[in-house]
C-alpha cells in the first residue's frame, strides 16, 4: 500500500513538472509561431542542455501534442498550434500570482496573460500583445512590447544580499511584478531594509530584473514619517517643499477669529 501512495505522488509531481516545462516550451515557440521546430533547437531555446533535460523536453512535447496545443508538421519537427486573433494594446494588470489581464478599451473582456508571457512589463504599463487561442479554449495573449511605462520610479525596501554585493528594492504592493536589482555603487546612502525610492534604469533583454538606482531613502519602515513618505512619494506627491515655502507657512496667520466662529 505504501509504494502505491509513493507511487501516485512521483505520478504527480513528474505530471506538474512536465506541465511546467510546457509551459516554458510554449512561452518560448510564441516567440516566433510560425516557425518549425525540432526537441534539439527547443531544449536549446528553453536552455535545458543535459541529457535528463533533454528527456523531459520530449516528454512535455509529447504531452503538449496529445492537448493540441502544437502540431508535428513532420516527424520530429512542432510548431505551436494556436489561431492568432491579431495584436491588441492595452493596460496590463497583474495579480498576486504573477499573472496578469490586459485591459482593452472598448472591449468587455480583459485578455489573460500567462506569467511566462508577460515579458519585461510592469504593473499598469501600456502593452502591445499577440492574442490567440487553443482549441476549445479561452483567448489569451503574450506581450510582444512595452509601449509606455506607467512609472519609473517606485517605492520599496531595500534588501540586500551582502555575500554579492548588490541588493534589490522589494515592494511592499502584492500585484507589483518584480523586484528592482540595484547594484552597490548605487545605493547612494542606503542601507540594508531601508525604504527608498528607486529610479528604473532599463531592463536588458534575458535579464530577470530590471536594474535600477536609488534616488532617495525615506528612512526605516515602521516609522510613522517614513510610512506616510512612502506613500506620497508612492503616488507621485511631493512631500519636501522649499524653505521659501516653509517659511510662508510659518508667517501664516492661524489665529481663530470671534467673528469667524460666529460664521460656523
Amino acid at each position: 500500500m505504501a509504494k502505491k501512495k509513493k507511487s501516485k505522488y512521483i505520478s504527480q509531481k513528474n505530471t506538474h513538472k512536465l506541465n511546467e516545462i510546457g509551459r516554458i516550451i510554449l512561452a518560448f515557440m510564441k516567440e516566433k509561431s510560425n516557425k518549425i521546430y525540432n526537441y534539439k533547437q527547443i531544449a536549446d531555446g528553453i536552455e535545458y542542455k543535459n541529457p535528463r533535460q533533454r528527456e523531459q523536453v520530449i516528454q512535455a512535447l509529447h504531452k503538449l501534442k496529445a492537448e493540441d496545443k502544437i502540431k508535428e508538421v513532420e516527424k520530429g519537427k512542432y510548431t505551436v498550434n494556436l489561431e492568432i486573433s491579431g495584436t491588441l494594446t492595452g493596460v496590463i494588470d497583474f495579480n498576486q500570482a504573477g499573472n496578469a489581464y490586459v485591459k482593452v478599451e472598448g472591449r468587455e473582456d480583459d485578455i489573460f496573460v500567462h506569467s511566462k508571457n508577460v515579458k519585461d512589463a510592469m504593473q499598469g504599463d501600456k502593452v502591445l500583445i499577440i492574442t490567440y487561442s487553443y482549441k476549445n479554449k479561452n483567448i489569451e495573449g503574450t506581450v510582444v512590447q512595452v509601449l509606455e511605462r506607467n512609472k519609473t520610479e517606485f517605492v520599496g525596501s531595500l534588501e540586500y544580499i551582502a555575500h554579492k554585493g548588490f541588493g534589490f528594492v522589494v515592494s511592499d504592493k502584492k500585484n507589483f511584478n518584480t523586484d528592482i536589482f540595484v547594484k552597490k555603487e548605487n545605493f547612494n546612502g542606503a542601507k540594508p531594509n531601508d525604504k527608498v525610492v528607486v529610479k528604473m534604469l532599463g531592463w536588458k533583454k534575458g535579464d530577470k530584473n530590471p536594474e535600477g538606482e536609488i534616488i532617495r531613502v525615506l528612512g526605516s519602515p515602521g516609522e510613522h514619517e517614513t510610512e506616510i513618505h512612502s506613500i506620497l512619494a508612492d503616488y507621485g506627491l511631493p512631500y519636501e517643499f522649499p524653505e521659501e515655502v516653509g517659511a510662508r507657512a510659518k508667517n501664516l496667520d492661524t489665529e481663530i477669529r470671534e467673528e469667524e466662529v460666529e460664521k460656523a
